[in-house]
């Protein structure tokens, strides 16, 4: 064999090693698999969809009921090593294209649909582990902040979780975010054609037990005086209004002090403000007759 030969057999050699290697490294160090699915929380339970919002919409416009928009966050460990876990929460993206600095906001979990609640796990390989997060706090705190990314808005939100021995945080696919504008307030028309549901999500938000998963049931008659006393074709309440109406509810507020039924108060209006501004450039809703808006069950749920 010349000396040609032997250098092009070390030259193969060299490659496959270097492959071997690099698929060796692939299998065995910490990978993660995220997705992020559009999620309705009801009581103690969580309806989803697998394919998008629009989906989602029609499965809620056909059952009706209470609901809050969340994120379901499924985190999957696809390598053959146990990896740990933390920091889920919803990504904004960089404020610059030309930058590689990520904005990412980490909601407190709620145990709504079995979620997680746990703020560091292990993953065996091939385990999962289910998070569900309120993605409208997120977006309320990203704009209520002074960070670059504030002005720079519709956002594409994706899933994200940082994995302990990697530099980056693992995201959900990019073909699968959700946009997001700046006066947007829900990702579901229905949401926003329904004053009693924007009361119901805000109270629930601000007010609910999430460490029990408690979906604020109690918020149910404060959602339907304000849906009453307050229709989207008048003006919206005010903070003492909403204040005065939680009052007559005394469950809602017996643990609370004065300042924070006030704060409270502040905050659930300032979400109720943003429906009736949305309201006035959609079209009402089509009644069955049932007090339900009439649509075809969705599918692939």
């Amino acid at each position: 064999m010349d000396e040609t030969a032997i250098a092009l057999l070390a030259l193969i050699l060299s490659v496959a090693l270097g492959i071997w290697e690099l698929a060796k490294y692939l299998l065995e160090a910490g990978r993660v698999r995220v997705r992020m699915l559009p999620a309705a929380a009801d009581g103690l339970s969580i309806r989803r969809s697998y394919k998008d919002w629009k989906n989602l919409e029609l499965y809620i416009q056909a059952q009706g009921g209470w609901y809050v928009e969340m994120a379901e966050i499924e985190i999957e460990n696809v390598s053959r090593n146990a990896v740990t876990i933390s920091d889920v929460g919803i990504d904004f993206g960089t404020s610059r294209w030309y930058r590689r600095d990520r904005r990412s906001v980490v909601p407190r979990a709620s145990k709504l649909g079995n979620g997680s609640t746990e703020t560091r796990i292990r993953l065996e390989p091939f385990d999962r582990v289910t998070f569900v997060l309120d993605v409208w706090q997120a977006i309320a705190g990203v704009k209520s902040s002074r960070a670059p990314v504030k002005s720079s808005f519709p956002r594409r939100l994706r899933a994200t979780v940082r994995v302990a021995g990697k530099r980056r945080k693992a995201l959900s696919p990019w073909r699968r975010g959700w946009v997001v504008k700046g006066d947007q307030i829900a990702f579901m028309d229905h949401t926003m054609k329904d004053s009693g549901i924007v009361a119901y999500q805000a109270i629930v938000r601000y007010m609910a037990d999430h460490e029990t998963g408690d979906a604020g049931m109690l918020a149910i008659p404060v959602a339907l005086e304000i849906k009453k006393s307050f229709p989207l074709s008048g003006p919206p309440p005010t903070t003492e209004q909403i204040e005065e109406i939680l009052l007559s509810q005394s469950e809602l507020f017996k643990d609370n002090s004065k300042a924070q039924r006030r704060i409270d108060a502040y905050y659930i209006a300032r979400d109720i403000e943003s429906a009736y501004h949305q309201s006035k450039v959609l079209p009402p809703p089509e009644e069955n007759g049932t007090g339900h808006t009439s649509a075809s069950p969705a599918t692939n749920q």
